[in-house]
């Protein structure tokens, strides 16, 4: 089969590519960078870590994630299963708009995504740079369609700049706070927690230092899902005092413990899951070791709702 366009490339495509290329050299001088090949390529572009000098060696720490964009616009999410996607990552995701004619470099950080995380109902979520957020620290209940403000860049750049020590040692203080901060506050969305920390102000090219406040979030507008994963990390908390009590052999504080910690449970769910069942083996475990009778015990019943025994 004849291809007349053998020999060739598209012209946008290879543009793109040596985007690619220009960010994954600016990346490697803080840490590591790996490009992800094009046939692989579901969002992201690079894997990126930290790299902390130790004697004659390079640690690294702090993974990220970093999607290129040769110019700049506004990033829109509505597919459901892309909204849940970005809502999954595991580390800090961050956007990096080069001008290859200007040679100028804008990296923004992606943190007040996480924010938004415990709503019921997310429909779409727009990222808008160089548009600063009206009030950093209050959120709007019962939104749906997010606009997700992005404000100015955390860092921008000519390439030349690489050149300067001085200038990679604050840019790589920079990357750290945002890093570090993003990853704080995607812990605490794996626990359920629906309250973030944010920053109130920050300028361009500088760690924010004092100007974080402390957490905001909305605990009335979670879904149910959000509702499930704490309700069953704090049963996972549960067990894990129950099995520092039996360890430490105090038999009366292990009875007043799990008959507390029995009747909240009671209170707090009707559901089994994963984290319960710690709780049932922990409570049993700690029981059958001082001499007890079974403490607690929960079977599966119709339809996932736990069921006393």
């Amino acid at each position: 089969m004849k291809n007349k366009s053998t020999g060739s490339v598209a012209r946008n495509f290879h543009e793109g590519t040596r985007s690619e290329y220009l960010a994954q050299y600016i990346f490697s001088a803080f840490g590591t960078s790996i490009p992800v090949p094009h046939p692989e390529d579901s969002g992201l572009d690079l894997f990126c870590t930290l790299g902390e000098v130790v004697g004659k060696r390079l640690f690294v720490r702090n993974p990220y994630y970093v999607q290129i964009k040769s110019g700049k616009s506004n990033m829109v999410f509505t597919d459901p299963n892309s909204i849940k996607w970005l809502y999954d990552l595991r580390s800090p995701l961050f956007l990096c708009f080069i001008d290859k004619k200007a040679h100028t470099v804008e990296i923004y950080q992606t943190h007040r995504v996480q924010h938004h995380f415990a709503r019921k109902k997310i429909k779409s979520v727009t990222l808008r740079p160089d548009i600063e957020p009206a009030d950093s620290t209050r959120l709007e209940s019962n939104v749906s369609v997010l606009s997700i403000d992005l404000g100015k860049p955390i860092l921008q750049f000519q390439v030349n700049d690489l050149l300067s020590d001085s200038w990679k040692k604050n840019a790589f203080a920079v990357l750290n706070f945002w890093i570090k901060l993003s990853q704080t506050n995607i812990d605490q969305r794996e626990l359920g927690f629906p309250f973030m920390r944010t920053v109130k102000h920050y300028a361009t090219n500088a760690p924010p230092g004092d100007h974080m406040i402390p957490y905001i979030g909305d605990f009335g507008d979670m879904s149910d899902q959000m509702i499930a994963k704490y309700k069953d990390n704090l049963f996972r908390l549960w067990s894990l005092l129950i099995m520092q009590t039996t360890l430490s052999g105090d038999r009366e504080k292990f009875i007043k413990l799990s008959d507390l910690i029995g009747y909240n449970v009671k209170l707090v769910d009707d559901k089994y899951s994963a984290g319960l069942a710690f709780l049932n083996m922990a409570i049993n475990s700690g029981a059958k070791h001082f001499g007890l009778p079974n403490k607690i015990k929960f079977t599966v019943a119709k339809g996932g709702k736990k069921s006393e025994g």
